[in-house]
């Protein structure tokens, strides 16, 4: 069965595994970083499949926390410890100002609408509540489909960081982090000591990911 195939996958293919703990590392320092973790109690993970993410992420979250998982993959959701909901997130169940943190960890590359999807998490976050999204570097991606590493992953746009700013601005958020991350497919030795030195020197351009976490404005 497909999804619980992709379940076993992130638990254990080392790939696999490894870019799901750097997503993780990744929004775990801009919700750590930007002094919020306290303040959030509810929660919105858009794409949450098995949970597995929003499960690393929540140990950052020192307070009691309500945490609305959501996914299109119904089977996934099964695996979901959170409140789950098969859902658009183009059209999110959720009334107005709902939520104090949405994340979204590749989720908007896969998306026929992304300006839609964010225009919906601005909607359903409080006043200056934050979002964090992550998405493929562009030259990766493009690298990765190429040789075949990506080739059913179903991404129908590549987004620089550039670009991502500029739609989360046009949906009425201000962007306060925004940067590349993950400097190998695999762990290797050092390869954090070595992506901090290379985030310093200004040669992230080698980095596979991408994370932005935005105010809504």
């Amino acid at each position: 069965m497909p999804g619980r195939d992709y379940h076993h996958s992130r638990l254990h293919s080392p790939t696999v595994k490894h870019s799901l703990e750097e997503r993780i590392r990744a929004v775990r320092g801009c919700i750590k970083g930007l002094g919020v973790a306290q303040r959030i109690q509810t929660w919105l993970d858009i794409g949450s499949a098995d949970g597995l993410l929003a499960q690393g992420i929540q140990a950052c979250i020192p307070g009691p926390v309500h945490v609305y998982a959501l996914d299109m993959d119904k089977q996934m959701l099964t695996y979901n410890p959170f409140f789950a909901i098969k859902a658009d997130c183009t059209r999110l169940p959720f009334l107005d100002e709902s939520f104090d943190l949405i994340t979204a960890a590749a989720v908007i590359e896969h998306l026929a609408q992304p300006q839609g999807f964010l225009h919906e998490c601005c909607r359903v976050l409080n006043p200056g509540g934050l979002l964090v999204l992550t998405c493929p570097a562009p030259f990766f991606d493009w690298l990765a489909t190429k040789i075949g590493y990506l080739k059913d992953a179903g991404h129908l746009a590549r987004y620089s960081l550039k670009d991502l700013r500029r739609m989360c601005a046009v949906s009425g958020f201000e962007a306060a982090v925004s940067k590349r991350f993950m400097i190998s497919p695999v762990r290797f030795p050092g390869d954090m000591r070595l992506e901090a030195v290379f985030s310093k020197i200004g040669f992230d351009i080698c980095m596979l990911n991408q994370v932005v976490a935005a105010f809504k404005r």
